[in-house]
């Protein structure tokens, strides 16, 4: 996770420097000074706007993450049922396991496709545990 920015030495100084930058604006212009503090808190607020874009956007790729690595996580384990009962190449497996592999290993997919894979192993693993008698 990215921390958000920790106030440093350098906000003071920050501020420090709008206040002597604002004092010598306002002989050049006249009136310089309120009006480049005027632009300054312009530019924070963009820099603010885009902070909380940036969030959101990492909140959200947090969230793909969690699912993709949920998604893979199933479909070992289900790989793994089958495996405990000598299973694991059973022909009716094969295909719908390499399928959800493929979407999930290959590189990005949309995670709607990848849940539906897995869930097709999932009935294929059910119906095969079902049949060798395993609850």
């Amino acid at each position: 996770m990215v921390d958000p920015p920790v106030v440093t030495g350098y906000a003071a100084r920050a501020a420090l420097w709008t206040v002597q930058l604002s004092d010598e604006l306002r002989p050049l212009t006249g009136r310089g000074g309120p009006r480049f503090l005027e632009k300054l808190s312009y530019a924070e607020q963009a820099v603010e706007t885009y902070l909380l874009r940036a969030r959101a956007a990492e909140d959200e790729l947090r969230h793909v993450l969690d699912e993709h690595l949920r998604l893979r996580g199933l479909l070992r384990d289900h790989l793994a049922r089958l495996a405990r009962r000598g299973l694991a190449e059973h022909p009716d497996a094969v295909g719908p396991y390499r399928e959800a592999q493929r979407l999930l290993m290959a590189g990005p997919c949309p995670l709607a496709d990848a849940e539906r894979a897995v869930e097709a192993f999932a009935r294929v693993v059910r119906r095969l545990a079902e049949a060798e008698g395993d609850a």
